[in-house]
């Protein structure tokens, strides 16, 4: 099925967020962002679980655009066949789902535990040609104090190095046909996050190794390449795919690089959008480097916190 948004005015752009309620708090406060700092009202839309609906509906209503079903965005799929998957894998299959199906053209994926900091318009999310860009980058965005080169950019006193697409000619590569079959045994039984490299070395290419989160930006047209050009040629499904290695984002942005006509001519990479924090320990040294909110903003619209991890919702919290 297609997403579509039900407002009078066509939107190009749109924030996305997969949520449920295990995740209110943070939720929460993502949303509280969203109302404070949306100036030019981008659409926000939020698929959840059926049976959570009714909560959301009558907790969020004003301030979503869109709820959806996650049932509603998996279509072919049915939530049955995520019981394979942890939470936070299974919740990666519907975004892949959704970038196919999308209300809009593009969109900024959240996460529940993110949270804006200063106001965005849609401009932020396009290039000096008008073109909305596209997360693909050679730093780590997370907070990183023995990288003087990344504290050097934080401050703004060194540029990124660009990442530059390499188109590929021929058909993009296939996941092993053994490990298919390993897996299907249940003989895989490697830690989901020692995969991870797995992608990279599958799309080999003559590019950089590349960072696409925390916050991508998924464009339709190459959510639904990917589709048409990865995944359906092998018959393989995307529990499959992310069972082989995650993330839904690293997975689109090797594809994109390499085999995207949209990403070779028409967008232009950039950094993400959030500092990512995935642990306490990381919240604690930025703030002994005299890092606060205003700091972020200067190169960020906001922070992934990680939240699952640990009971602070925002950097700024007082530490125990």
């Amino acid at each position: 099925m297609t997403i579509v948004i039900d407002t009078a005015t066509s939107h190009q752009f749109s924030l996305y967020c997969k949520t449920f309620s295990r995740d209110l708090a943070a939720f929460t406060q993502l949303v509280d962002s969203v109302v404070r700092h949306n100036v030019d009202g981008i659409p926000f839309i939020v698929s959840v679980p059926a049976h959570e609906r009714s909560l959301y509906s009558r907790k969020y209503g004003g301030s979503i655009t869109s709820l959806i079903a996650d049932e509603d965005v998996l279509g072919d799929y049915s939530i049955g066949a995520l019981s394979t998957l942890k939470g936070w894998m299974a919740q990666q299959v519907v975004k892949l789902e959704y970038g196919r199906t999308m209300a809009t053209p593009y969109c900024l994926v959240l996460d529940s535990d993110f949270y804006f900091l200063r106001d965005f318009r849609q401009s932020d999310f396009r290039d000096r040609d008008g073109n909305v860009m596209f997360v693909a980058t050679q730093m780590a965005h997370g907070f990183a104090p023995q990288n003087e080169r990344y504290l050097k950019w934080l401050r703004g006193e060194e540029t990124a190095t660009p990442i530059r697409p390499r188109r590929l000619e021929g058909d993009a590569p296939r996941i092993p046909r053994l490990w298919r079959m390993l897996n299907r045994l249940g003989l895989d039984r490697r830690r989901a996050m020692t995969k991870l490299s797995r992608i990279e070395r599958l799309f080999g290419g003559d590019v950089p190794s590349a960072n696409f989160m925390p916050g991508p930006i998924f464009h339709s047209a190459i959510c639904r390449a990917f589709h048409e050009q990865f995944i359906k040629p092998q018959e393989l499904s995307y529990v499959e795919l992310i069972q082989y290695a995650p993330w839904e984002a690293v997975w689109l942005g090797n594809y994109a690089l390499r085999f995207s006509q949209e990403i070779k001519t028409c967008c232009e990479p950039c950094e993400p959008f959030f500092l990512h924090f995935g642990s306490l320990s990381e919240v604690e040294r930025a703030r002994q480097h005299g890092i606060r909110h205003q700091d972020i903003a200067r190169r960020y619209l906001g922070v992934a916190m990680a939240a699952t991890h640990y009971e602070q919702l925002s950097f700024e919290e007082v530490l125990p």
